[in-house]
């Protein structure tokens, strides 16, 4: 009894202090994964999160998913934690990163490293897809991140057709 006792502690003891190893993982409608320090190693797999999921990212890391997709009606609370992708970041959702996360981009998965979305990571008032992976006031930020691009420097389309016909 003893041995079975002291067996089940110390794989309890080893599940708890070792990373999680995933396949992909989908957070479904109504569904949440609270993460606190822990660490998922995506190993190039996706992770979705779907309208009506949430992730509460606490100060854990997502290390090296290939993409991330946050729908419409998802919900990412960031906490401290470490999100790092090796391809695209795709953010639907209303979601706006707080000051003390970090989402980075590493090389990898052989994928090339891109943002999409209608959301507005930053909090700037301009979408992540109009912002790109790019860093124009090379600050060491993508712009997508960097709430310090104006979003008077994205002119909107009909801004733009109308200055094209006074002109």
């Amino acid at each position: 009894m003893r041995t079975i006792i002291a067996s089940a502690v110390f794989l309890l003891l080893v599940l708890y202090t070792c990373p999680v190893f995933a396949g992909g993982i989908i957070i479904g409608p109504n569904s949440s994964i609270t993460m606190n320090d822990q660490t998922i190693k995506m190993n190039c797999h996706d992770m979705t999160i779907k309208n009506g999921g949430q992730l509460n990212l606490g100060s854990g890391l997502i290390d090296r998913a290939r993409h991330f997709t946050l729908d419409s009606g998802a919900t990412l609370l960031d906490g401290t934690g470490e999100i790092i992708l090796c391809g695209t970041w795709k953010n639907n959702s209303d979601f706006q990163k707080g000051p003390g996360s970090t989402i980075t981009f590493a090389e990898g998965c052989n994928v090339s490293n891109r943002v999409l979305g209608s959301g507005d990571t930053d909090g700037d008032g301009v979408s992540d897809i109009m912002e790109t992976i790019k860093d124009s006031n090379n600050d060491g930020l993508p712009d997508f991140l960097d709430n310090a691009i104006a979003d008077a420097n994205w002119a909107p389309p009909t801004s733009v057709y109308l200055m094209l016909l006074l002109d």
